[in-house]
């Protein structure tokens, strides 16, 4: 899923870590910042796993599950901290030019 719906959304913030380090630096800057996208999905991965399993328990069964989690979904969707969690994480922050702060933000920045 991770390699089939990504990448339109990774566009630009892979240009930004391109065009904000040095060309020597470049393919260590990318390579970092799909290093810490991969790791952000697979600390979020046991997390969502574990939620829906949760969620199918307390449900009792596969329908009430989806409808629970269709709801949920919907009052995300709606809420104000919805749009504060995106408005954050498609901010481009400063990458730096040399040393170990600038491999330390290519993996924060993803």
């Amino acid at each position: 899923m991770l390699l089939a719906m990504m990448p339109p959304l990774l566009a630009m913030p892979l240009m930004h870590v391109c065009w904000s380090s040095l060309p020597r630096r470049r393919v260590r800057a990318l390579a970092y910042f799909a290093l810490g996208y991969g790791f952000v999905w697979l600390a979020a991965g046991p997390i969502l796993i574990a939620l829906a399993v949760l969620l199918r328990l307390v449900t009792g069964g596969t329908t009430p599950a989806f409808a629970s989690a269709l709801l949920i979904a919907m009052v995300w969707r709606a809420s104000p901290w919805q749009r504060a969690a995106l408005n954050h994480g498609h901010r481009l922050r400063r990458i730096g030019l040399f040393g170990w702060a600038a491999d330390r933000e290519c993996l924060r920045s993803a």
